[in-house]
């Protein structure tokens, strides 16, 4: 998360009743908020693309912040390169045309 939005603090519009409690060996905490519930927690392998948030970056209130994690998510897949994915249902809609 930090390659992303850099160090320090960043507000985010949070208001849930459900948080994550026990995190994988394989993730690390990312961001907290002041009462520690867990905000955001992030892959340890190097090579994989996994980051979770407790907020919306897709909400109209958005910041620019925000935008920079899909912007990471489509640089990580584009660094991939392995092509279109198409799911079982995508493929039957292309044939039913």
């Amino acid at each position: 998360l930090d390659a992303i939005y850099g160090p320090g603090e960043v507000r985010v519009n949070s208001a849930h009743h459900m948080a994550v409690n026990n995190l994988s060996h394989r993730f690390r905490v990312s961001a907290t908020c002041p009462d520690g519930v867990i905000e955001a927690y992030e892959s340890i392998e190097e090579d994989w693309f996994c980051l979770g948030v407790q907020w919306h970056p897709e909400s109209s209130t958005a910041s620019a912040l925000d935008l920079q994690i899909f912007e990471a998510f489509i640089d990580a897949a584009a660094r991939e390169g392995t092509g279109p994915i198409i799911l079982p249902m995508t493929e039957g809609l292309r044939k039913a045309g």
